[in-house]
C-alpha cells in the first residue's frame, strides 16, 4: 500500500537548517490469500456406447494469489461409476482422487473424468451432467463445467408375421421375421435365436439357419453385421404338428444378440389357432365271454379320445335280438360294478390324447338260454363335437350249459333164470357248461335184483331189497364221461321169452345252481 501524502503547510519550519531529520519505524501490511480458478471441460460432449469405459480430460488452473487445492466433484449418478484420476505426461496414473494436489499460482492440473456407461442405456439418450471444483481454502469458490454424454448404440428389434391366423394338424404356413437396427450405430456379428413352440416343425428356412436343434425346437440364424437403420428379413416354413392339440398359442419366442449390445433382446410372434379335430375311440377289454343263465355280466370297455381337444362322447348300445345292456360308469377303473356307479348315456369330458372312460356294460343272461346261444353286443361312442365322428366295439357272449345225457350199454347176456347180467351207465356231457351235482335214479324190474356196483354205491342210496338205486356223479366237464358198472341177477322162476326193461330218470344243475332234467 502506498502512504498516505501529508497537506502543504504554509507554516515555516521551526527547525534549524543545519540539523538533520531523524528516521523511526512505519507500520506493517500483509497481503492476504484471494483463492480463485479456471475449470475447463476439454469436450462439452461425448458419445459412448452402452458398456464402453470413457475418460473426459479437464483442466484446472489455480488463478488465485497462492498455492491451492481444489476438491472436485460431479452429479453423475452411481451407474455410471464416476470418479476422478490425476493425469500425468498426458495419461492417466488410475489412481482415483477427491481432491487435486497443490498447484502452484497461475499453474494448472489434468484431470480425468472416468465412467462407465451403463450397458441399459439407449441409442439416442443423452445425459448432461456438471463438474464442480471448489477451493479447499474457501469452498465457497468454485466453478462448474457443463458437458453431456451422447448414446450411440444399435438397437435390435423384430416383428414377426404368419401367413395364417388358423392352422389344422399336418398344414404347413410360412412365417416372415424381419429384424430391423433401429439404432444409430451398427449391429456386429448379429444373430437371431427362436424357440418354436411344441405344437410345431421346422420344414425349411431362406436364409438357413446355421444350427436346429430339433429337441429343443430352437432356430439359430447369423445376419451378420447389421448397418444402422439397416434391416434382415427371414422367411419361416412351418408344420403344424398332426397331433397337435387344439388352442390358440404364440408361435414361438425369438431373441436377437450383437456384441455390440451387451444385452439381448426379445421378441414374439403372433398367436395362432390350431383348429379342432375331434375323434373318437372305443374298445372292448374282451371281445368273447362265455356266460351261464342266470349270469349277471359287468363288461368292460374304455372310451379314449385320440382327437386335439377335449370331448365328451354320447353312448349306445345296439344288440338286436340280446337282452338289454345296460352302461354304468366303471368310476374306479377297477372292472367292478359298484353300487354307488350309476348308469349313464354319455361320458364325461375326456382329455385329448390320452385321455380314456372306462366303463362297464351290464347284461343279464336268462335262466332259460340254451346253450351256446350267442348274443352280440356293439356299443357306439359318439363325439359330442362333431356327430358325424364315432367308433364302435363290439363283445359277443357265449351261453355255455351243461347237456347230460344217459346211455346204458349191456355187457353180457343171461339164458337162464338166476344168471348174473353185468351193464354200464355211461353219463355224457355234450353241452359247453359244467354240470354239477348229477344223479341218475335207476328203476330195474322185479325180475331183476342188484347185486353191486362199480363205484360202489353207499347203502342210503343202494338199499339191499329195493329195486331202485341212485347213482351220484359230483361235477362233469363238458365233453368228459362217467361209467357206473352195474352187475343184476336175474330171479329164479322166470318164463321164458320174457322181456326185461330197466328205466332210470337223471337231474343235475348248472354253476349257478340251475335245475335240469334229462334221459
Amino acid at each position: 500500500m502506498r502512504p498516505t501524502q501529508p497537506p502543504p503547510s504554509n507554516t515555516e519550519s521551526t527547525v534549524p537548517e543545519n540539523i538533520s531529520p531523524q528516521s523511526g519505524p512505519g507500520f506493517n501490511v500483509t497481503v492476504r490469500q484471494v483463492p480463485n480458478l479456471v475449470l475447463a471441460l476439454r469436450n462439452a460432449t461425448e458419445s459412448a456406447s452402452p458398456g464402453q469405459t470413457v475418460q473426459l480430460p479437464l483442466t484446472v488452473t489455480n488463478t488465485g494469489n497462492k498455492v491451492d487445492q481444489f476438491r472436485l466433484e460431479t452429479d453423475l449418478p452411481a451407474e455410471f461409476q464416476p470418479s476422478f484420476s490425476l493425469a500425468q505426461s498426458g495419461s492417466d496414473t488410475g489412481l482415483p482422487i477427491l481432491v487435486t494436489p497443490q498447484i502452484e499460482r497461475g499453474a494448472a492440473v489434468e484431470v480425468m473424468l472416468n465412467l462407465r456407461v451403463p450397458e441399459t442405456a439407449t441409442d439416442g439418450q443423452q445425459r448432461r451432467f456438471f463438474v464442480r471444483a471448489a477451493s479447499q481454502s474457501n469452498y465457497q469458490v468454485l466453478r462448474v463445467a457443463d458437458g453431456a454424454i451422447s448414446i450411440v448404440a444399435a438397437a435390435l428389434s423384430a416383428v414377426s408375421n404368419v401367413s395364417s391366423a388358423s392352422v389344422m394338424p399336418g398344414d404347413t404356413f410360412t412365417q416372415t421375421i424381419t429384424v430391423r437396427n433401429a439404432g444409430s450405430a451398427s449391429a456386429r456379428n448379429a444373430r437371431a435365436d427362436f424357440v418354436f413352440d411344441p405344437n410345431f416343425e421346422l420344414v425349411n428356412a431362406t436364409p438357413s439357419p446355421i444350427a436346429y436343434d430339433r429337441p429343443s425346437r430352437t432356430a439359430i440364424w447369423s445376419l451378420g453385421d447389421l448397418s444402422a437403420r439397416g434391416s434382415r428379413e427371414i422367411s419361416v416354413t412351418l408344420r403344424a404338428l398332426p397331433n397337435a392339440l387344439a388352442a390358440t398359442n404364440s408361435l414361438g419366442r425369438g431373441m436377437l444378440r450383437t456384441p455390440s449390445i451387451p444385452n439381448a433382446s426379445n421378441f414374439d410372434s403372433p398367436s395362432i389357432t390350431i383348429g379342432r379335430v375331434p375323434r373318437a375311440e372305443i374298445g372292448a377289454v374282451s371281445v368273447g365271454l362265455t356266460s351261464t343263465p342266470g349270469d349277471t355280466f359287468y363288461i368292460p370297455f374304455v372310451v379314449r379320445n385320440p382327437g386335439n381337444s377335449p370331448d365328451a362322447y354320447e353312448l349306445r348300445v345296439v344288440a338286436p335280438g340280446a337282452p338289454i345292456g345296460t352302461i354304468y360308469a366303471d368310476s374306479n377303473s377297477d372292472g367292478q360294478h359298484q353300487e354307488s356307479e350309476s348308469a349313464i348315456t354319455q361320458t364325461g369330458q375326456v382329455e385329448p390324447q390320452g385321455g380314456q372312460f372306462p366303463m362297464l356294460l351290464q347284461v343279464r343272461i336268462p335262466g332259460n338260454t340254451a346253450d351256446r346261444q350267442q348274443f352280440s353286443y356293439n356299443i357306439v361312442a359318439r363325439s359330442l363335437a362333431s356327430n358325424r365322428v364315432a367308433s364302435e366295439a363290439s363283445t359277443v357272449l357265449t351261453v355255455a350249459t351243461p347237456r347230460v345225457r344217459v346211455r346204458t350199454e349191456q355187457v353180457s347176456d343171461a339164458n337162464a333164470p338166476g344168471d348174473t347180467i353185468f351193464y354200464r351207465l355211461v353219463l355224457i356231457n355234450e353241452g359247453s357248461g359244467l354240470a354239477k351235482n348229477l344223479a341218475v335214479a335207476e328203476s330195474l324190474p322185479d325180475a331183476l335184483q342188484f347185486v353191486n356196483s362199480d363205484p360202489s354205491l353207499s347203502t342210503q342210496d343202494a338199499p339191499g331189497n329195493s329195486q331202485r338205486f341212485t347213482w351220484r356223479v359230483a361235477e362233469l366237464s363238458p365233453g368228459d364221461t362217467a361209467v357206473l358198472r352195474v352187475a343184476v341177477r336175474l330171479r329164479p322162476n322166470l318164463p321164458a321169452d320174457a322181456r326185461l326193461t330197466t328205466s332210470h330218470t337223471l337231474s343235475y344243475q348248472d354253476s349257478n345252481g340251475n335245475n335240469y332234467q334229462g334221459q
